[in-house]
């Protein structure tokens, strides 16, 4: 992600509609799985911190890891936790077996070798532990935004649930999202793909009407998604619990 990336995420993704309901959406996934108190959550790819600051009020010890220096000063100054910079492997490799709960939100699309890195997270995680997904959906409306933002891909459905289908994990939920929103963003994206390149996201901060109006309607689907899953969204979520009996040893598959 560009560095000018991080500022506007910075700047705007305590109130921006997106973030804020999608904050929502996991927030209640995890409340909804997560079998007993939190004792440890972890973010990896934490960013700037805005979904953490959310859920230390729900778990006794949060920790964030982030490949950028630049996302990690930012959440350092807004986050009480700890948050580390570096490769989660290195980072976490004293603290798995205490991690009750990992998220990726918006995480896997970054990453050059999807595969291994879930799968290097499940393997690490003890029995019982929660993993919380999210990742933008549908190869169709890759645009300027998702080059803005460093992806190396959208996921399709089955492309997403093969990364977890060999792995010691039971998938308890998944589902589109942003699915109200979608056709304006599919709009957006049509008319993008009529422009030049600008290296930008669609990321920007809107009128407090505005911001209003699109955070309620988008918001709608977190209560939604508590009782059955969306029928498309510019989204998936995801949300596994790791099976087995110590790390990386599985009692079955």
């Amino acid at each position: 992600m560009h560095a000018h990336e991080f500022n506007l995420h910075a700047g705007v993704e305590d109130k921006h509609w997106w973030f804020k309901a999608r904050r929502n959406i996991i927030l209640n996934l995890l409340l909804r799985f997560m079998r007993g108190e939190i004792k440890h959550l972890v973010e990896i790819g934490c960013g700037t911190g805005g979904n953490l600051r959310l859920l230390s009020q729900y778990a006794e010890k949060i920790t964030g890891v982030d490949v950028s220096q630049d996302a990690v000063e930012y959440a350092r100054e807004r986050v009480e936790g700890d948050i580390l910079q570096g490769d989660f492997r290195l980072e976490l490799k004293d603290k798995w077996q205490d991690i009750d709960v990992v998220l990726l939100a918006d995480v896997l699309e970054h990453v050059d070798d999807d595969v291994n890195f879930l799968g290097d997270i499940i393997q690490s995680l003890k029995p019982g532990a929660l993993i919380i997904i999210t990742v933008p959906a549908h190869k169709m409306l890759w645009s300027n935004h998702d080059v803005a933002l460093g992806h190396k891909r959208r996921y399709q459905r089955a492309m997403l649930q093969r990364l977890w289908g060999s792995q010691p994990v039971e998938q308890l939920f998944f589902s589109p999202f942003n699915f109200v929103l979608s056709p304006l963003v599919f709009l957006n994206r049509l008319l993008q793909s009529k422009h030049r390149n600008t290296q930008q996201s669609d990321l920007k901060e809107h009128s407090v009407v505005v911001n209003t109006v699109l955070f309620l309607l988008f918001n709608l689907e977190s209560r939604w998604l508590q009782f059955f899953s969306l029928p498309w969204g510019c989204s998936y979520a995801a949300v596994l619990r790791v099976k087995g009996n110590g790390n990386g040893k599985t009692t079955e598959k």
